[in-house]
Formats: structure tokens, sequence, C-alpha cells
């Protein structure tokens, strides 16, 4: 195997960060409903937590990221309910639509594939 140029290397890097700024500003405008916090707060403690969640080996990192954002906004003990609700709709919006939407098209694909086959037949 060859290593990347330094051209794709800095194109992965960048697209890395762009999607977790994306993923983090989507998470800031979910929870910015519940909670008066800044933005580059809620970056840092997302950018660790999906860093450690990766480094957990833990299936999605279940459990990892929801604790490492409770413990990381010790100053909001009242808003622990927010921060869940806030987890819980970013799990939905991430995990589930895209999946869903790829089990449409996935069907989709699969009856239009059929369908040809018996064409031929």
């Amino acid at each position: 195997l060859n290593a990347p140029s330094k051209m794709m290397t800095a194109l992965q890097l960048l697209t890395g960060f762009a999607d977790n700024f994306l993923l983090s500003l989507i998470f800031y405008s979910i929870l910015r409903y519940h909670i008066d916090v800044d933005f580059l707060p809620v970056f840092v403690v997302f950018t660790l937590a999906q860093i450690t969640a990766q480094v957990s080996q833990v299936p999605g990192g279940l459990g990892v990221f929801a604790s490492l954002f409770l413990l990381m906004f010790p100053h909001l003990p009242a808003e622990k309910g927010a921060i869940l609700a806030t987890l819980f709709v970013y799990r939905i919006l991430y995990f589930f639509i895209p999946f869903f939407v790829a089990l449409f098209y996935l069907g989709f694909y699969e009856i239009k594939k059929r369908i040809y086959a018996s064409r031929d037949e």
C-alpha cells in the first residue's frame, strides 16, 4: 500500500474537521433551545466525546458519548434532562433517519432489480 499524497491527506483532514464542525453545530442548534451555552464549549466537548467514543470501542459509542456530555457540563446540573433529550434527538437525526432513508433506497433498488431480471427471462 502506498501512503496518500500530501494533498489527499490535507483533504481528508479538512473533510474530517468539517464533518465534526457541522455535527457539533447541529448538536448546538438542538441544545440551545434548552440551555444557554456558547458554541465553543459545545464544540470542544463534542469533539472530545467523539474521540473518546471512538477510542472506547463501544459500538456506536453508546453511553460513552452521553456520559462525557454530562460530565463535561457539571455547572449545569439542573439541565441534565435537557442534555439527554438533546442527545436523544441527535442520535435520531444522525443514526436512524439516514438508516431508514438508506433502507428505503435499498428496497427500491432491489425491487427495481428484480423487475428488470424478470423481464430478461
